[in-house]
């Protein structure tokens, strides 16, 4: 198997994977940002308005990170009430590992993580972001994507 192989046969708790296998597998971290994280954070409300699921609480908190990277500082309304909106959720549900602008010397969410050691070799990693792949560079199997994929692997 190669490398992206063995990390999805883990993912799988399988010995073996083969392309074309249908696989349900656990992800080990999953990232949001200023951009991200408003649209699952619509996704939840969404879920809850159409009596889908009423989403109290996440399947591990400590999984997740955010951080504010793309729209900061907040040049108008709408990245401030995102920024805030972030800041309320991650409270909610007891996500710890929010990086906020201008509370540290973060970059952005590509170089973090691995500068913040948040993602690993051979970890199923995910993110709302087209370039979350760019963690692959660190060993990792990194698939950005869409809002309601991201919400929904964090549930």
């Amino acid at each position: 198997m190669n490398i992206t192989e063995k990390i999805l046969a883990r993912a799988s708790s399988k010995d073996n994977v083969e392309p074309g296998d249908v696989q349900f597998a656990n992800i080990d971290k999953i990232m949001l940002h200023d951009v991200s994280g408003p649209g699952v954070i619509k996704t939840f409300e969404k879920l809850e308005k159409d009596g889908v699921i009423k989403v109290d609480k996440l399947f591990d908190p400590s999984m997740i990170w955010v951080t504010e990277d793309h729209f900061v500082p907040s040049v108008d309304k709408i990245s401030a009430e995102n920024i805030v909106k972030l800041s309320k959720f991650t409270n909610k549900f007891g996500i710890t590992k929010h990086f906020k602008y201008g509370m540290g010397q973060y970059g952005i969410c590509h170089t973090m993580s691995h500068e913040e050691g948040l993602v690993s070799p051979g970890e199923l990693y995910v993110g709302g972001d087209s370039h979350t792949n760019t963690t692959g560079a660190l060993g990792a199997f990194a698939c950005g994507l869409g809002h309601t994929d991201v919400a929904y692997a964090m549930l």
